[in-house]
């Protein structure tokens, strides 16, 4: 799934997991502040396709349930989708987590590209 995330063209598919994570969280943390701040995440039908994928990796660092769910196996439109290797996703995630986001958020001369660019990389690497 991170895959095809990274490295697919399915924008529809990337904004329904983006939708999923975002109501994942919602019930996680239900107070007014999150709910506003998720608003803002929100994908609107201008966004670039690294633009969702970066979206969708910052939801992801915050989102348990959609890491288990990747964790899993699971049909999906007629096919099995593989789950990702739990070794594989433990270093991704830390790694996305304590380095690539943070300095993603801190650097604003980091672009959308390169920030897509590193976590190819960094999934690659894992």
């Amino acid at each position: 799934m991170l895959f095809h995330v990274l490295y697919g063209g399915d924008t529809n598919h990337i904004c329904a997991l983006i939708d999923e994570s975002i109501i994942d969280i919602a019930r996680e943390y239900p107070t007014d502040g999150v709910r506003n701040a998720l608003h803002r995440v929100r994908h609107t039908d201008r966004d670039s396709l690294d633009k969702l994928r970066v979206r969708f990796f910052m939801l992801l660092s915050e989102d348990e349930a959609m890491r288990k769910r990747l964790s899993s196996p699971r049909p999906q439109k007629g096919r099995y989708v593989a789950p990702v290797c739990e070794h594989k996703a433990r270093l991704f995630y830390d790694e996305l987590c304590d380095r690539l986001l943070p300095e993603f958020i801190q650097n604003e001369t980091i672009t959308l590209s390169e920030c897509v660019d590193q976590i190819r990389d960094m999934y690659i690497t894992s």
